[in-house]
């Protein structure tokens, strides 16, 4: 019944080590959570926001906040 958790958790227990192995594999891990993040939170602004001027404020402050986190990121891995 429980199985489908551990088919979930076993193998990222498995692959938690070669993380650090190589530095690609961060940088491609962490563009992945950016990229859902980013996609994450533009729907949920897009489906539950209804004020025009308050979206755009919003929209405006996560492409801000990309740059940063992009920029945040660059140079933790540089």
């Amino acid at each position: 019944m429980y199985y489908h958790w551990w088919l979930l958790t076993i193998p990222i227990i498995l692959f938690l080590p070669s993380i650090f192995y190589d530095l690609e594999i961060i940088f491609l891990i962490f563009t992945f959570i950016f990229l859902h993040l980013n996609l994450g939170l533009k729907s949920i602004l897009n489906d539950y926001l209804h004020n025009k001027k308050t979206k755009v404020f919003l929209l405006s402050l996560i492409r801000v906040c990309s740059f940063e986190f992009t920029r945040c990121t660059l140079e933790f891995l540089i």
